[in-house]
């Protein structure tokens, strides 16, 4: 009968439709599965960043994790401004001291010599000559003329004596006239002959007097050193 013959074929052919839809389905979810993968890839791939020094990335990296490091850069910097914050050390120089002491031996030295000279006369010359520059009133000439040896070293002794009290004490660059002006003044209180002060006041005006205020280098950089050793090392914290 035609309808058992059809009715034999239906079940075959609905198999055989069935099968095929099936095998395409999952075909096409295989293609769809694959076609999403490679969207989610797009995200995940290592990209290649064409970058040039000082630029700027144009993407943000976060970092697994924060860290804690020490600054060499910025450690330095700090030891360098607490070295600085030294104020430099100065000393009194005792040399500035010794050496204007001998200069004054060595001028009434020469004045003890030219006294030696037995004639007067040309004791006077000598003087006259040796001392033109002081500009020395007749009155004082005569009196060194007639001075003994004694007498010499003790204008000797007063005049190295006001310079060292002038000069014990620290004298910078810009006190060096006011220390004059007290050598000065302390020869108006030393107790010798009125016609020999001319002659101190003279002799002090005219001295190459020399700042004994010097910088201590040694000892300022020893300081700073301590000063940059007490820094601690600066530590730079890099947050995640």
């Amino acid at each position: 009968m035609p309808w058992q013959w059809l009715e034999g074929l239906i079940p075959s052919r609905l198999a055989r439709l069935g099968a095929i839809i099936s095998n395409k389905r999952a075909i096409w979810g295989m293609a769809l599965l694959l076609l999403g993968l490679l969207i989610m890839s797009h995200d995940y791939l290592p990209r290649k960043i064409e970058l040039t020094v000082g630029q700027a990335s144009p993407q943000d990296f976060k970092a697994p994790q924060g860290i804690v490091y020490e600054s060499e850069v910025l450690t330095e910097k700090a030891r360098e401004e607490a070295a600085q914050q030294i104020t430099p050390v100065y000393r009194v120089a005792n040399s500035v001291l010794a050496d204007l002491q001998q200069e004054t031996d060595d001028f009434f030295n020469l004045l003890t010599e030219i006294n030696s000279i037995e004639d007067k006369e040309e004791r006077l010359a000598f003087l006259n000559s040796r001392l033109d520059n002081l500009e020395l009133p007749p009155a004082t000439i005569e009196a060194l003329a007639a001075a003994d040896a004694g007498t010499i070293n003790s204008l000797a002794a007063v005049t190295k004596d006001i310079i060292s009290r002038a000069m014990t004490e620290a004298v910078p660059e810009d006190a060096l006239n006011t220390a004059r002006d007290k050598m000065l003044a302390a020869v108006g209180t030393v107790y010798i002959g009125e016609n020999y002060k001319p002659l101190l006041v003279a002799y002090l005006q005219q001295l190459n007097l020399k700042p004994n205020l010097v910088y201590d280098v040694a000892e300022t950089m020893a300081k700073r050193e301590a000063a940059a050793a007490q820094v601690s090392p600066v530590q730079v914290t890099i947050r995640q």
